[in-house]
């Protein structure tokens, strides 16, 4: 059974997920409706574009934490 504690803290991430979803599909509308098709096209390029590069350089920074905790750990620590 879930406590009271986990049921509180499960309403509050479920909220926060809802009005994330709802901000999103109103900033969808809004966008559409003051956009023209072509600069809408152009900024959902453009949105694409940054979470791709974001995406790529969270893999590589992720990555060179691992391996320095590793190095770190190896040495005894620094």
């Amino acid at each position: 059974m879930i406590g009271v504690r986990a049921r509180g803290e499960l309403f509050w991430v479920a909220l926060g997920q809802g009005c994330t979803l709802l901000l999103g599909v109103l900033t969808l509308k809004l966008l559409t409706v003051l956009l023209g098709p072509e600069e809408y096209g152009s900024f959902v390029l453009a949105l694409s574009i940054a979470v791709i590069f974001v995406s790529v350089v969270e893999v590589i920074l992720r990555s060179s934490q691992r391996f320095e905790a590793i190095l770190l750990e190896d040495n005894g620590g620094i």
